[in-house]
């Protein structure tokens, strides 16, 4: 891949923000283009051609910071149910956070802004990072934030930084060294989908509601569970709008490939080799692990930890966590984001422009496909214990 700076194809540009805050002289700025998606913009009246934003572009250095590949796996949950809940899997960022962060320290994530926008933000007190629970899919706005962590990390405080992979490439290479008081988490994802589709589809809930957005939930796992995929919206005058993953709009066109940055059909961090010292995700399947860790189904946390920096902090979760080893194969198996990136769908171009012209309502009505019933039936029939219990049968059976 190559420099978006130089290429200009937005298939060479990840949206990690790394050249925005490599520029001495803030002459770059990420603007959204028509699909929602971050580039950046050089304002040639400042720029001095340093060429520093080349030299951090993850497009075309980010080999050298992937750790080998040789980490340790786990599944597990945390104690404080009540964290769990609030959580979309299984909390384990939190009991992280607990572990690492002594002292004097400053914790990094993706909350939600004013407009439900997703941006990059710290807080140096952890009650407060409970702002960082839940699933947000849309890639978060970094702004300056390796500014605020290199600062963090030269006057010594501990820094704990997540974000997605291409995130975290950018943020060590703005840095250019490791801190050994930085840890850094990534997230495993599938791709970074429009955030245009969720300007429009909130939008659209505040015209048939009629009351302002109060809160929003990719996730919802009090009123869906936790595998259920249960989008929500709760507004100001109580009302709440809750719409299942089968029947979302959202999740069909993201998963088909429809409305994904162009960079992700390309995306060289869908690999066993991770970037951050520690990886988290969902232990999906959780019928096939081991009971210990499915705890009531309210969400169990994947963990790998993939660094000697990880695995110190990971040896300690299980002061706060129920958590054990599982399968390496297995897991790769089912995760996608440690095999392989999403592909685009050739539909791809013909949906965003729909995106772009149509209201949601025709939207919706063109695009969302009814669900096999087959897999309603697994989801909302079978549930975890019978599969479990069919798995283990089949298992048996083969032996």
């Amino acid at each position: 891949m190559e420099c978006y700076l130089d290429s200009c194809d937005k298939s060479d540009c990840f949206g990690c923000g790394a050249c925005q805050n490599a520029c001495p002289v803030r002459a770059i700025s990420m603007q959204p283009d028509e699909e929602g998606f971050r580039y950046p913009k050089i304002n040639a009246a400042l720029c001095i051609e340093c060429n520093l934003c080349r030299k951090v572009c993850v497009a075309s250095s980010s080999e050298r910071f992937f750790n080998p590949g040789n980490g340790e796996f786990f599944g597990g949950y945390v104690n404080d149910e009540n964290l769990r809940r609030s959580s979309s899997s299984g909390g384990a960022f939190s009991a992280i956070a607990d572990v690492f962060c002594m002292g004097d320290y400053a914790i990094f994530g993706a909350e939600f802004a004013p407009d439900f926008s997703v941006r990059q933000s710290y807080v140096t007190d952890k009650s407060h990072s409970c702002k960082f629970r839940g699933s947000k899919y849309e890639q978060s706005d970094v702004s300056l934030s390796f500014i605020d962590a290199k600062k963090f990390l030269q006057d010594g405080k501990r820094v704990l930084f997540s974000g997605t992979p291409c995130q975290i490439a950018g943020l060590k290479n703005f840095l250019g060294r490791d801190f050994e008081n930085l840890l850094t988490v990534d997230v495993l994802c599938e791709s970074v989908p429009s955030p245009l589709f969720v300007r429009k589809y909130m939008a659209y809930l505040r015209s048939i509601n009629g009351s302002r957005l109060k809160n929003f939930a990719y996730r919802d796992k009090f009123n869906g569970g936790w595998e259920c995929y249960l989008m929500s919206a709760v507004f100001e005058d109580g009302k709440r709008i809750s719409v299942s993953r089968w029947f979302n709009l959202f999740y069909s066109a993201w998963f088909a490939g429809l409305m994904s940055r162009p960079a992700c059909q390309k995306c060289r961090f869908c690999r066993r080799e991770r970037v951050g010292d520690i990886s988290l995700g969902d232990l999906w399947r959780i019928f096939k692990f081991p009971r210990k860790i499915y705890g009531g189904g309210l969400g169990t946390s994947l963990i790998i930890a993939n660094s000697p920096k990880g695995c110190s902090v990971c040896a300690q979760l299980g002061k706060s966590m129920r958590i054990c080893r599982v399968d390496e194969k297995l897991v790769v198996c089912i995760q996608r984001p440690l095999r392989q990136n999403m592909a685009h769908s050739e539909k791809r171009g013909e949906f965003m422009s729909d995106l772009q012209t149509l209201d949601y309502r025709s939207l919706r009505a063109k695009w969302l496909k009814r669900p096999p019933l087959r897999l309603l039936f697994s989801a909302y029939v079978l549930g975890d214990t019978l599969k479990r219990a069919i798995y283990n049968a089949i298992n048996f059976i083969k032996k």
